[in-house]
């Protein structure tokens, strides 16, 4: 369970946290193994991070949950092998764009959620 190092990582400093991905079976288990090495709580919401509606859904879900978002950390990637400059076609890149597209708009989902501490 690599993937979610980062979620353990924040569990074992004492975050709650909400794992989002398209796999409920997963979740189910790394939500039981982020609360036993310390996180409080956490939630799992089945999604798929490159969907513009399940982002605003994960996150209004999650701040209705904890009341609040402090961290988005969005692990997920979509990659496409080749050197850009020597394909003559630009199509099979088009999924690679479109993530791109998905993370800007999920940092504009985010923004409004976020409360600066001092």
């Amino acid at each position: 369970m690599e993937v979610f190092s980062i979620a353990f990582e924040y569990a074992g400093r004492g975050a709650c946290i909400a794992l989002v991905a398209r796999r409920k079976e997963r979740l189910i288990q790394v939500a039981a193994m982020a609360e036993l090495v310390g996180s409080p709580e956490a939630i799992f919401i089945p999604g798929d991070v490159t969907k513009d509606e399940d982002c605003e859904r994960f996150i209004d879900a999650t701040v209705k949950h904890f009341g609040h978002l402090d961290h988005l950390v969005a692990n997920a990637g979509v990659a496409t092998v080749g050197v850009f400059e020597d394909a003559h076609d630009v199509t099979p890149f088009a999924p690679a764009m479109a993530y791109k597209r998905t993370q800007t708009s999920g940092a504009q989902c985010i923004a409004p959620t976020m409360k600066f501490r001092t």
